[in-house]
């Protein structure tokens, strides 16, 4: 204790040179991974660990030393040395824990083994096999000293490995799955991870944790369909990101990069969990969506690649969103087909009365006619926004027909060709501003369509019609602001 408080001394006397760059990954990790060494020394005293520390502490101090001095060179060089130290200090106290983990998950397997021998049951098999694939994984990681990943396949495989306990268990008595100790088990993690992340600082447990929330707020919907095994397999998802979002607490960082190369993992997890689970209930609109995902998955392995770590994360985060849309759409997609119908039916009806219309009006209701038809097809297809935005369309045109006289209102077609290209302007400048923001570009590339139907309409002579078309296209385009 008292050395870390002379090194935390003496970074604030020292570290004004570091000032310009408080943001040094390596110094951070440095420190950050001396404070969670000396936690884990108070849980696993280690001797040989202990020293390493120490070691590791005094060449950070060193490191101090010399950058007070302006040897930013060999500053730098002691930086390095104490990250090697403090990251084999590391390895070796993660390793006890780790191991004790490891032979309690394989004792329950052999355990659960002898039990599904004599008792056959295809979901407690398919768990118990998800755990042994997590513990498979935990091995290779353990063998490549990955002490994160290593912890996290590890969490993973007793959660498999205890669901599958739980449904053994279940079975003695009764078959089926023991929805309600799930649940129960779910909520006592939830409500674990939420006391942990109010404690701790770190945005990432927060994001992770505010994600699963929004899976957990799917459930229940998916129950009350009676969908209980979608139900189950959000909790898995969850469960993972509410495992992550305690790690992360806990102290156990990785670089970066490799946090983001393990939630891209996660998420690859999800997706063929989505895939293998939804994909014969899927409608049209769903299957959009979950195409979005797929485009998004090879977008974030481009952007880790390429360094672009902020992009990456995200696309990761909109990628989940997405998700949450595909287990549970909601009513938004019976309301637009509602409000479709609806708008059909009013157009037939004045279609009915055609003496009831001016030539003008006439002109405008196949304007409305062609909207509402256009939307009918986006409905079809599940995609939802462009179908709200052709209502919107064939609303405006309907109720200008109705109220249409034959008299053309005086519109200046050059007047109409000036608004349509300061409209196109603004659209490729919305476009340089949003490049890597996938809904947004949807949304701006929708309002380019519209302008499209705004420079047709000109050249057939509806200047009328093409200012609406032009009022539309702005109407999206500043929903992206």
């Amino acid at each position: 204790m008292k050395t870390t408080i002379v090194i935390l001394v003496t970074v604030l006397l020292l570290g004004s040179v570091w000032a310009q760059d408080r943001q040094d990954p390596l110094f951070q990790r440095v420190t950050e991974n001396i404070n969670n060494a000396r936690e884990l020394l108070r849980v696993y005293p280690n001797e040989a660990a202990s020293a390493l520390v120490s070691q590791a502490e005094a060449a950070l101090q060193e490191a101090l030393q010399l950058a007070g001095n302006r040897q930013m060179r060999l500053a730098q060089l002691k930086l390095r040395t104490a990250n090697d130290l403090i990251e084999r200090a590391l390895y070796m106290l993660n390793k006890v824990p780790a191991q004790r983990t490891q032979e309690e998950i394989e004792e329950l397997i052999r355990r659960a083994e002898t039990l599904l021998a004599a008792n056959r049951n295809q979901e407690a098999e398919r768990l118990l096999n998800n755990a042994k694939n997590h513990l498979r994984q935990a091995e290779s990681a353990s063998n490549n000293n990955q002490a994160q990943r290593n912890m996290e396949h590890l969490r993973l495989a007793r959660f498999y490995t205890e669901r599958c306990w739980s449904m053994l268990d279940n079975s003695k008595t009764g078959s089926g799955f023991d929805l309600e100790n799930e649940q129960r088990q779910y909520e006592e993690l939830l409500q674990k991870t939420r006391e942990a992340v109010g404690q701790c600082s770190n945005r990432r447990a927060q994001r992770l944790l505010a994600q699963a929330q929004v899976q957990t707020d799917n459930i229940a919907p998916l129950l009350q369909r009676g969908e209980v095994r979608l139900a189950i397999n959000l909790y898995d998802n969850a469960t993972r990101l509410l495992l992550r979002a305690l790690d992360l607490c806990a102290g156990l960082q990785l670089s970066e990069r490799d946090q983001l190369i393990e939630e891209q993992e996660l998420l690859a997890d999800q997706i063929a969990q989505t895939q293998e689970t939804a994909r014969h209930n899927m409608d049209a609109y769903q299957q959009q969506i979950l195409s979005k995902v797929l485009a998004l998955k090879m977008q974030i392995g481009q952007a880790i690649e390429a360094g672009q770590y902020g992009i990456a994360l995200r696309k990761i985060e909109l990628a989940r969103t997405l998700l949450n849309r595909v287990w549970n759409p909601g009513p938004q997609l019976d309301a637009t087909r509602t409000e479709q119908h609806r708008l059909l039916q009013e157009i037939e009806r004045c279609k009915a009365d055609p003496g009831s219309l001016s030539q003008r009006g006439q002109a405008l209701l196949q304007a409305a006619e062609r909207n509402a038809l256009e939307a009918d097809v986006h409905l079809q297809q599940g995609r939802i926004r462009p179908a709200l935005f052709s209502i919107l369309a064939g609303n405006r045109f309907l109720t200008l027909a109705k109220t249409a006289q034959n008299e053309v209102e005086s519109i200046s077609s050059l007047q109409i060709e000036n608004d349509l290209q300061k409209l196109r302007d603004d659209l490729r400048a919305a476009a340089e501003r949003h490049p890597e923001e996938h809904e947004t570009l949807d949304q701006i590339r929708l309002a380019g369509k519209v302008a499209d139907r705004a420079g047709e309409s000109l050249s057939k002579g509806h200047p009328e019609i093409a200012r609406e078309y032009i009022k539309i296209a702005d109407h999206i385009l500043q929903r992206t602001k």
